[in-house]
């Protein structure tokens, strides 16, 4: 019998670092693009709590591993997102680990945003506004601090005390970064460089008018094809890239819902971000452009991110 490792959440979060996981990201959006890994689209169940049971199943040749990430995303009546990856061998077919999957949701999600951010966004910018303060909003301006030289970090929620906290809390971590918080999103979005959308929200809290010419937007936040953070306005003003397009179809509700009303198509894509970093698509071309980056996260992502915290952390083990 193999030895299965046991790594719980505080291991994961001495494990994996933006550091560790942005170039880690890169190579992962690369690699699903040209076939090289198997990321299998999301399966999921809504249930009558609005909460959804997911499973996300990828395999990693190059690695030798695959695993599955079995998630509840939380629904009104739940506060916290669960999940757990099983991590295998694909040679041999142990189970190599069970790992909590809480904190790598939040991390990679972070360095992936902080990956293509790199990618897409203009060399010089500078101000970072987040749109929703919470723990993935903290964890996206910790990552995009990693990739672009920022001078101020501005945080939005409609919960004033959340953005304070977020605020307070980068001013500490970043003491050269000028950090601001509102509740006011308009405020906060006008004149920012890159914009991240990390929130809750169901229905539009970002409008294309708001948007500086030259900005970049992660659009993190909408998982789920019945909801959405994007306003119509902020696709049509924007070149829009996906994760992928299985991942875009089946979750994207930012893009789901106005192809459903008859007022996007998927034919305005530009494209997946793996065919920007594999030299196959134009990124950016002017300075003066607005990219998108729609993101529903990939099962690949929390593999290798589990795989990166098998590998350093020895946790406890039994036998399986």
């Amino acid at each position: 019998m193999n030895q299965t490792k046991l790594i719980n959440n505080d291991d994961v979060k001495k494990a994996l670092t933006p550091d560790l996981l942005i170039p880690l990201m890169r190579d992962v959006m690369k690699e699903v693009h040209t076939g090289e890994i198997e990321s299998m689209p999301r399966v999921g169940s809504r249930m009558e709590t609005k909460n959804i049971f997911a499973l996300m199943g990828a395999v990693i040749p190059r690695l030798q591993i695959c695993g599955c990430k079995n998630a509840i995303f939380p629904g009104p009546t739940t506060t916290t997102h669960q999940s757990v990856v099983s991590l295998f061998d694909t040679v041999t077919g142990e189970l190599k680990a069970l790992v909590s999957a809480e904190y790598i949701t939040i991390v990679r999600t972070a360095a992936t945003s902080a990956a293509i951010t790199d990618v897409l966004a203009r060399k010089d910018a500078k101000v970072l506004c987040i749109m929703g303060a919470g723990n993935q909003g903290q964890n996206h301006a910790r990552a995009i601090a990693k990739v672009r030289d920022l001078s101020e970090i501005r945080f939005f929620d409609v919960f004033e005390a959340s953005a304070k906290k977020a605020a307070e809390i980068l001013a500490e971590e970043l003491p050269g970064v000028k950090t601001v918080y509102s509740t006011n999103a308009e405020e906060m979005v006008r004149g920012a460089d890159i914009v991240c959308t990390v929130s809750r929200a169901t229905e539009p809290i970002l409008f294309g008018e708001w948007l500086k010419p030259g900005c970049h937007v992660n659009a993190v936040g909408a998982c789920a094809p019945f909801i959405r953070e994007l306003d119509l306005s902020v696709l049509k003003a924007s070149k829009v890239y996906v994760d992928t397009y299985d991942c875009a179809k089946g979750s994207a509700g930012d893009l789901l819902i106005p192809i459903k009303n008859g007022e996007y198509s998927f034919d305005e894509v530009i494209g997946q971000v793996g065919a920007v970093i594999n030299g196959e698509i134009p990124g950016r071309e002017s300075e003066d452009e607005i990219t998108l980056f729609e993101t529903c996260g990939l099962s690949a992502q929390d593999i290798v991110a589990a795989n990166e915290a098998w590998k350093v952390m020895e946790g406890t083990t039994f036998e399986f």
